[in-house]
């Protein structure tokens, strides 16, 4: 009991009335004569027991809400008019890597709110409005929906769903925003994306092969076939001359299609990841020379000349089978596009940086930008005959481009069209031990 200055007190107490539990509010003043002196007490009592059973109901309704927002598994923020946040529960602050005294306080707005939209805009972000209507006589709130990441955390995607509440004039009285972790959906969602890429990619080698096999594989074969079938058929009225005419050009079909074939193996290996990668220390020239038997015999049956500027002493850390078919693939093309009595140049530098930068170089027909821009897809079709008809698929760039890059080099090229073309490749230079 508290009694005032005034000889005022106030009180609670229960009493059982007509088998009921009746809490009541006693309130007891003093009554004093004229020398001051208490001579009686008022007692007043008021019924409260509606007040406490509403407030009990009301404390019980508040620790059922608190135990909800804190054991579901959803992230909740309750933020006022402007955008002051004022409540928020466990899993909202795990989301956004906060503390509550962090967060309390803060605004959507700040800069230590750390969270942006997918797109890298911050928050709100490019969101999605969506107009819905409480009931037909009250304003119309709009619902902000979007996906969202925590900075701490690039690894968490948050789709966030921040829905206002209006007072009866239509202005925001708080705004409760939810916050769903899709991380899980969002990789599996990476996961699909990387495997359509896959599965175009598949789709395109397929129709490569199926090309290849129907037309630049057919027709070497044809031809070969052909010039045979003139040689057995025609032989007795054949001149010695006309004989080593279809001869050099049997053994010209014989030698594309050998490439071909050759390029197709090095291929369904690549396609299949059957190909191994074993670098080591070796000079460029020797690599390069153990190539050009076959390549020569290309160049001088087109009268085209052959020029190396390649130290001896000009080593490089690679797989040598693979930079074989690279430097193979790149002189039978520069052979095929360059016109009778051109000039091919090979070169090779070091760069200084732990690399090797080689050349080859060609007065050949050239290359337009459209050509250039899709020389080393296998999804696009570049291929094209060369000066003297000779067959062409693009599959041999494709294949430089993988070995080279496997090697950690890259490839490149420059030309111009009617002028020739220059392919650039760098490779590692000699690997020292520690």
């Amino acid at each position: 009991m508290l009694i005032d200055a005034s000889g005022r007190s106030e009180y609670e107490d229960s009493f059982l009335l007509n088998g009921e539990v009746k809490t009541f509010l006693i309130i007891d003043q003093c009554l004093k004569n004229e020398k001051e002196e208490n001579y009686a007490i008022l007692s007043s009592a008021l019924d409260i027991t509606a007040r406490i059973h509403s407030e009990h109901l009301l404390k019980e309704s508040e620790e059922k809400f608190r135990y909800l927002i804190e054991t579901m598994q959803i992230g909740m923020l309750i933020q006022g008019p402007k955008a002051e946040i004022l409540l928020s529960n466990s899993k909202a602050l795990e989301l956004l890597g906060l503390t509550e005294s962090q967060l309390l306080g803060m605004t959507s707005h700040d800069p230590e709110w750390n969270v942006i939209h997918e797109d890298g805009s911050p928050f709100p972000g490019n969101t999605r409005p969506v107009s819905r209507s409480i009931e037909s006589r009250k304003p119309v709130r709009d619902v902000v929906m979007g996906v969202y990441r925590p900075l701490h955390d690039d690894r968490i995607w948050l789709l966030v769903n921040a829905e206002p509440q209006l007072n009866d004039e239509g202005n925001i009285k708080q705004v409760v925003s939810l916050f769903l972790d899709i991380s899980e959906r969002k990789h599996a969602e990476s996961i699909i994306q990387n495997q359509n890429q896959e599965l175009r990619k598949l789709n395109s080698v397929k129709d490569k092969f199926f090309s290849i096999i129907g037309h630049d594989l057919k027709s070497p074969i044809s031809s070969f076939i052909g010039l045979t079938d003139i040689i057995v058929n025609k032989q007795e009225s054949l001149t010695l001359e006309r004989i080593q005419r279809l001869t050099r050009s049997m053994r010209d079909s014989a030698t594309n299609l050998y490439r071909l074939l050759e390029n197709l193996l090095e291929w369904s290996k690549l396609a299949q990841g059957l190909i191994t990668f074993n670098p080591e220390n070796v000079f460029l020239l020797p690599i390069l020379k153990s190539n050009l038997s076959l390549i020569k015999g290309l160049a001088d049956s087109k009268g085209i000349k052959l020029t190396i500027d390649i130290a001896k002493d000009l080593e490089v850390y690679v797989d040598c089978n693979m930079l074989k078919s690279v430097f193979r693939n790149l002189l039978s093309n520069a052979i095929k596009f360059t016109p009778r009595g051109g000039k091919i140049t090979l070169s090779a530098i070091d760069t200084g940086n732990e690399s090797i930068k080689v050349c080859i170089k060609d007065t050949g027909i050239g290359m337009n930008k459209d050509i250039i821009a899709n020389l080393f897809r296998i999804d696009e079709q570049t291929g094209r005959p060369g000066t003297e008809g000779e067959p062409s698929t693009g599959l041999g760039l494709f294949i430089c481009k993988d070995f080279i890059e496997t090697n950690n080099g890259r490839i490149w090229v420059k030309s111009i069209e009617g002028v020739g073309s220059e392919f650039y490749f760098t490779l590692p230079s000699v690997k020292r031990s520690i």
